[in-house]
Protein backbone atom coordinates (compact mmCIF):
# COMPACT_ATOMS: atom_id res chain seq x y z
CA UNK A 1 0.00 0.00 0.00
CA UNK A 2 1.28 3.30 -1.16
CA UNK A 3 1.41 6.69 0.98
CA UNK A 4 -1.76 8.03 -1.00
CA UNK A 5 -3.81 5.39 -0.72
CA UNK A 6 -2.86 4.97 3.50
CA UNK A 7 -3.98 8.69 3.81
CA UNK A 8 -7.33 7.42 2.03
CA UNK A 9 -7.47 4.40 4.59
CA UNK A 10 -6.52 6.87 7.51
CA UNK A 11 -9.30 9.33 7.03
CA UNK A 12 -11.96 6.47 6.71
CA UNK A 13 -11.04 5.00 9.65
CA UNK A 14 -11.00 8.26 11.26
CA UNK A 15 -14.44 9.03 10.19
CA UNK A 16 -16.13 7.24 12.88
CA UNK A 17 -14.30 9.72 15.51
CA UNK A 18 -15.01 13.03 13.70
CA UNK A 19 -18.78 12.09 13.62
CA UNK A 20 -18.97 10.29 17.68
CA UNK A 21 -16.59 13.36 19.58
CA UNK A 22 -19.20 16.19 19.10
CA UNK A 23 -21.81 14.50 20.65
CA UNK A 24 -19.27 14.66 23.93
CA UNK A 25 -19.86 16.88 26.74
CA UNK A 26 -16.21 17.68 26.85
CA UNK A 27 -15.26 20.89 24.79
CA UNK A 28 -11.80 19.40 24.26
CA UNK A 29 -13.27 16.11 22.55
CA UNK A 30 -15.33 18.57 20.32
CA UNK A 31 -11.85 20.65 19.67
CA UNK A 32 -10.12 16.92 19.07
CA UNK A 33 -13.76 16.28 16.18
CA UNK A 34 -12.63 19.74 14.56
CA UNK A 35 -8.78 18.85 14.53
CA UNK A 36 -9.75 15.72 13.43
CA UNK A 37 -11.63 16.88 10.20
CA UNK A 38 -8.84 19.16 9.91
CA UNK A 39 -6.67 16.90 9.50
CA UNK A 40 -8.79 14.90 7.13
CA UNK A 41 -9.02 17.88 4.99
CA UNK A 42 -5.55 18.58 4.36
CA UNK A 43 -4.56 14.81 3.76
CA UNK A 44 -7.70 14.90 0.91
CA UNK A 45 -6.24 16.95 -0.82
CA UNK A 46 -2.31 15.42 0.29
CA UNK A 47 -2.97 12.33 -1.11
CA UNK A 48 -4.42 13.15 -4.51
CA UNK A 49 -1.40 15.39 -5.19
CA UNK A 50 0.81 12.76 -3.76
CA UNK A 51 -0.45 10.16 -6.25
CA UNK A 52 -0.35 12.24 -9.17
CA UNK A 53 2.89 13.35 -8.36
CA UNK A 54 4.56 9.93 -8.01
CA UNK A 55 3.38 8.36 -10.26
CA UNK A 56 1.21 6.35 -7.86
CA UNK A 57 -2.64 6.39 -8.77
CA UNK A 58 -3.95 2.92 -8.49
CA UNK A 59 -7.39 0.60 -8.66
CA UNK A 60 -7.31 0.88 -4.60
CA UNK A 61 -7.21 4.44 -4.80
CA UNK A 62 -9.65 5.22 -7.12
CA UNK A 63 -11.65 3.64 -4.89
CA UNK A 64 -10.38 4.74 -1.27
CA UNK A 65 -10.58 8.05 -2.22
CA UNK A 66 -14.43 8.46 -3.28
CA UNK A 67 -14.91 6.15 0.04
CA UNK A 68 -13.51 8.62 2.33
CA UNK A 69 -14.71 11.66 0.84
CA UNK A 70 -18.36 10.00 1.18
CA UNK A 71 -17.72 8.50 4.57
CA UNK A 72 -16.26 12.21 5.67
CA UNK A 73 -19.83 14.49 4.19
CA UNK A 74 -21.71 11.64 6.42
CA UNK A 75 -19.41 11.58 9.35
CA UNK A 76 -19.81 15.41 9.49
CA UNK A 77 -23.45 16.59 8.55
CA UNK A 78 -25.08 14.09 10.02
CA UNK A 79 -24.23 15.01 13.33
CA UNK A 80 -24.30 18.48 12.24
CA UNK A 81 -28.10 18.33 11.63
CA UNK A 82 -28.41 16.31 15.28
CA UNK A 83 -26.52 18.90 17.40
CA UNK A 84 -27.86 22.05 15.18
CA UNK A 85 -30.65 22.09 18.16
CA UNK A 86 -28.05 22.33 21.11
CA UNK A 87 -25.38 24.29 18.52
CA UNK A 88 -27.30 26.55 16.26
CA UNK A 89 -25.50 28.85 13.97
CA UNK A 90 -25.26 32.16 14.80
CA UNK A 91 -26.02 35.03 12.12
CA UNK A 92 -27.13 38.59 11.69
CA UNK A 93 -30.60 37.27 11.88
CA UNK A 94 -30.44 34.93 14.75
CA UNK A 95 -29.85 31.65 15.48
CA UNK A 96 -30.06 29.29 13.06
CA UNK A 97 -30.34 25.55 12.84
CA UNK A 98 -29.39 22.90 10.19
CA UNK A 99 -32.75 22.26 7.90
CA UNK A 100 -33.15 18.41 6.93
CA UNK A 101 -33.72 19.70 3.15
CA UNK A 102 -30.05 21.12 3.74
CA UNK A 103 -28.88 17.60 4.30
CA UNK A 104 -30.85 15.86 2.56
CA UNK A 105 -30.20 17.69 -1.00
CA UNK A 106 -26.31 17.37 -0.29
CA UNK A 107 -26.41 13.49 0.92
CA UNK A 108 -28.65 13.02 -2.08
CA UNK A 109 -26.54 14.40 -4.88
CA UNK A 110 -24.09 12.24 -3.40
CA UNK A 111 -25.81 9.06 -3.77
CA UNK A 112 -27.26 10.07 -7.50
CA UNK A 113 -23.13 10.68 -8.40
CA UNK A 114 -22.02 7.44 -6.70
CA UNK A 115 -25.05 5.16 -8.40
CA UNK A 116 -24.60 6.80 -11.74
CA UNK A 117 -20.86 6.84 -12.10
Amino acid sequence: MNLPNALSLGRIIGTPLIAVLPFSDSWQLRLVAFVLFVIAGITDYIDGRLARSRKEETDLGRLLDPLADKALLIGTFVPMYLLADDFPFETPWGRVGLPFWIVAVVLGRELFMTVFR
